[in-house]
């Protein structure tokens, strides 16, 4: 199995030669308890030192472990801020429409605040041009819907 760790290499002197016991820690493609002579040793560590270079020198732009670098904000039609979106937008007008009974003006007027931010959400997707930009006002709507939906519960409750 290969993995790509680093290596941690032990040195074994053997009949036929001076041998490293290579034991993977981090970063190179070696296989596990893989024995290489001394020369390869130094060819892997160099590799090792390059590609650790090249991830120092890395921006936080194209680092794939940053939240905002995921693929639903980055390459993503936006189809899936739609799906998602819609069922929150359910989920949001449908708590706000049980708080009828309570506060009706103050219900109605959340859920129909909840369809405007969905409505946004679907005109942000039709009108705009792919990419970045659109995935990121389409994250924002989202996040809008919730923390709206949050707030004027509380309001609501506060009121009856």
């Amino acid at each position: 199995m290969v993995a790509t760790f680093c290596c941690l290499a032990t040195p074994h002197a053997t009949e036929s030669g001076d041998y490293f016991n290579v034991t993977p820690v981090w970063l190179a493609s070696l296989r596990v308890n893989e024995r290489v002579s001394e020369k390869e040793h130094g060819e892997r560590l160099g590799a090792k030192e390059r590609v650790m270079r090249a991830g120092a020198n890395r921006s936080k732009r194209e680092d794939p472990t940053l939240v905002r670098n995921q693929p639903a904000l980055t390459s993503s039609t936006g189809r899936v801020w739609l799906i998602v979106g819609a069922v929150l937008a359910a989920i949001c007008t449908a708590m706000l429409l049980l708080q009828i009974r309570n506060s009706a003006t103050e219900a109605i007027t959340g859920a129909c605040v909840v369809v405007a931010l969905y409505a946004a959400m679907v005109l942000v997707r039709v009108v705009t041009r792919p990419g970045r930009g659109r995935l990121t006002v389409m994250a924002a709507l989202f996040g809008a819907m919730a923390a709206w939906t949050l707030i004027w519960l509380l309001v609501i409750r506060a009121i009856a």
